[in-house]
């Protein structure tokens, strides 16, 4: 175990996971108090009022489950709030960069669009727990983002897929940029071929550009670039720049990258809400917390580990 953290634990976080599991009894306690109280109001319904029985009781009970879930998402939405300033906070100051951690403010559209790394337009967008840091002249963000397109079709209707969940980064880039450059994850062209990389137009935004081949061997079987210029593609893309990247692919899941207008936006892909704590089970443990430092740590060295801080290189 990281021996600051489990300092902090061990002085601070205990207490505040004492006070959340409280909390999230109560909310168990409330919400389950809710639903007797209810179906009591729906059998005395039934019983004394034969003639508008079942008409009273439909209406009741839309009415009911219309209630119950709204003030269950309120009572929700408070604890998970509880939760962030109570256990995502203090885990700030473990990290590099002077985070600040604002749980209900989050990266806006207009910039996660600006990163092209997203195809097809954004229906549906969710952006939430927004960092902000500083390391040497580099200035970041980061937030958790859901982004959903719409999609029609005559046999279902309109209904929405994810086009992407999981952590978006964006931190000034060391060099003046010109041209557009995007690093996709290597799917389907290292095991397909010239076909992977067909069903890789299809998938990632391109926008025209052309494939860009690297020396680094390595790096190609991680990743692929798209880029408008190759002279200059070669200039962002150093022998170590790539190296760094395949050293980050290699601790963390898939991930992707663009370079636009002197800035590095990056995508990490997630499955799952990372900061948002479950109602009806135990409050986090010890492993679950060092998780959450784990992305926090992760998502910081990004700027230490592509040396964004290092502005010797800057024309």
């Amino acid at each position: 175990m990281n021996p600051e953290l489990e300092s902090l634990f061990t002085n601070g976080l205990t207490d505040s996971l004492n006070a959340l599991n409280a909390a999230r009894r109560k909310l168990i306690s409330s919400f389950v108090l809710t639903i007797c109280m209810s179906v009591l109001i729906l059998v005395l319904i039934f019983l004394f009022n034969p003639f508008l029985k079942y008409f009273s009781c439909v209406v009741f009970l839309i009415f009911s489950v219309a209630l119950l879930s709204s003030r269950f998402r309120r009572q929700q939405k408070k604890y998970q709030l509880q939760f962030k300033n109570l256990i995502i906070s203090p885990l700030t100051q473990l990290v590099e960069g002077d985070l600040k951690y604002q749980p209900e403010s989050g990266i806006d559209l207009e910039t996660f669009k600006l990163s092209k790394l997203v195809k097809g337009p954004i229906d549906k967008f969710h952006s939430e727990d927004l960092f902000t840091g500083a390391i040497g002249e580099t200035s970041f963000q980061f937030s958790e983002i859901v982004a959903k397109e719409k999609q029609d079709s005559e046999s279902c209707g309109n209904s929405h897929i994810t086009a992407f969940k999981g952590l978006f980064l964006v931190a000034n880039f060391n060099k003046t940029i010109k041209s557009k450059l995007t690093v996709f994850p290597d799917v389907f062209a290292e095991k397909w071929g010239f076909l992977g990389e067909i069903v890789s137009r299809e998938i990632f935004p391109t926008d025209g550009m052309e494939r860009i081949k690297l020396e680094d061997s390595s790096f190609e079987k991680c990743f692929e670039v798209f880029g408008d210029d190759q002279v200059e593609s070669r200039y962002i893309l150093t022998p170590s720049l790539m190296r760094r990247f395949v050293e980050l692919r290699d601790k963390k899941q898939f991930f992707g990258a663009s370079f636009r207008e002197n800035q590095l936006f990056i995508v990490v892909y997630l499955t799952k809400d990372l900061f948002e704590p479950h109602v009806f089970r135990k409050t986090i443990n010890m492993k679950e917390i060092e998780l959450f430092l784990d992305y926090l740590t992760f998502m910081t060295k990004i700027v230490i580990d592509l040396n964004l801080n290092n502005r010797i290189y800057k024309t």
